[in-house]
């Protein structure tokens, strides 16, 4: 009841400053890649952490690009899935006043090049999912060293084989952004990081764009100050093959060796890669426990507060959301110092290098020594509220669409 009580106060704050800013009746279509489902809750988390809020402030309808036709209610959020051409019909049925496109893919720039042929509309897009180094970074790539380089390696230097491919892409979202511009629309890039990269790979630079981190749900990742010592420590990963791009990306071969030492990592998640680290982790004796198991952010929020320490390698993020989440109840978190993550450490947040895992065992026992778990706690949580915290957020979004809208009709 308490958690239910506060939402309906930061719901009651929102809606009355979305009033104020004359939003009322603002109908707003949200185009999605994918969306969760109640048999895959996890595609899409992102999109429906912003479109359940938003709905429940504004008129809101989710689109997704499915060849399976299907209509349905996600916690209180109407999602409608069809093929393009029928999407197309559904969107302009709804008749919004504004699109929300929640990725810059291929695909949704080509549903809304279709859209704007019948019926212009004005439009907020997202540009997750087009940073010519996520896409062309090879998986396999084999020294943590190498990869932060070729990372910072300027665009013409890549190797010609690594972005042939994403070539055309790049020039459609180029023409995507110009002609975004000549009508006033706006970008939303989640990082600093995630901005340059864009600018780089399609190199242009939008007018109209704006820095919005993904929230964080601070109503549903409550806050609990830990206090004593640090003992056990989590991680919360898909569990891809190490060969694969996320398998990389999300590092899970450097935390299994990051947790070679007395304390504990439990480490939670879905996916094919669970016997290939838990293989390594007999391999190299890593004090870790594995729990294959999806959890829903509710049931994620309850089970970090059972936790002192979160441990979130990474080789590749553009804002680091599950550790942002952490630090909201409370917990300090261990990461890598890569691409945006430094953008997001709050005085909770220990950065190491990827080369350097090997001194968390060390960093740990400075902490217990030192007395300062509480001290951190206290800092991770005010830091990530004050970075990304879901009414920050959310204003931040309305203020936005209130520029637009009135743009337009002038």
């Amino acid at each position: 009841m308490e958690k239910d009580s506060e939402r309906e106060a930061l719901l009651e704050r929102l809606k009355a400053y979305a009033d104020s800013l004359g939003l009322k009746g603002v109908r707003i279509a949200m185009l999605c890649p994918y969306y969760p489902t109640l048999k895959n809750p996890y595609l899409g988390g992102f999109s429906h952490s912003l479109a359940r809020v938003h709905s429940a402030l504004l008129s809101l309808s989710v689109f997704v690009l499915d060849n399976k036709e299907e209509n349905y209610v996600y916690e209180n959020v109407k999602v409608e899935r069809a093929s393009p051409l029928k999407l197309v019909k559904k969107v302009l049925s709804f008749a919004p006043d504004l699109l929300l496109v929640m990725a810059a893919y291929n695909e949704l720039i080509s549903l809304v090049n279709l859209i704007d042929k019948l019926h212009v509309f004005p439009k907020v897009t997202f540009s997750i999912g087009r940073d010519v180094y996520t896409n062309l970074i090879p998986a396999s790539w084999p020294d943590d060293d190498a990869w932060e380089k070729v990372i910072k390696l300027p665009y013409r230097m890549i190797p010609r084989r690594w972005h042939i491919q994403e070539f055309s892409n790049m020039l459609r979202l180029r023409r995507y952004l110009k002609k975004g511009d000549q009508r006033g629309d706006f970008i939303i890039h989640h990082s600093k990081w995630v901005k340059k990269m864009c600018e780089m790979s399609t190199l242009y630079k939008a007018k109209n764009t704006q820095i919005i981190p993904y929230p964080v749900d601070t109503t549903v990742f409550k806050f609990q100050p830990r206090e004593g010592k640090v003992e056990k420590l989590i991680c919360v990963r898909p569990l891809r093959r190490k060969k694969d791009y996320f398998g990389r990306k999300y590092a899970l071969d450097l935390v299994i060796r990051a947790s070679r030492g007395k304390y504990e990592t439990h480490i939670y998640g879905e996916g094919e890669g669970l016997y290939q680290y838990m293989a390594l982790a007999r391999k190299l004796k890593a004090n870790v426990k594995f729990f294959p198991k999806f959890f829903t952010h509710r049931e994620l929020a309850e089970l970090y507060l059972q936790y002192d320490m979160g441990l979130m390698l990474s080789r590749v993020d553009s804002q680091g959301v599950s550790a942002c989440e952490m630090q909201a109840t409370g917990l300090p978190v261990i990461t890598s110092a890569v691409q945006a993550i430094p953008e997001f450490a709050t005085g909770g947040t220990i950065l190491i290098k990827n080369t350097e895992v090997d001194k968390v065992e060390k960093i740990i026992d400075d902490i217990n020594e030192r007395g300062i778990l509480e001290e951190l706690s206290w800092k991770a949580h005010k830091g990530i509220v004050e970075k990304c915290g879901i009414e920050k957020v959310m204003r931040e979004h309305l203020l936005l669409f209130h520029q637009l809208l009135n743009e337009r009709k002038l």
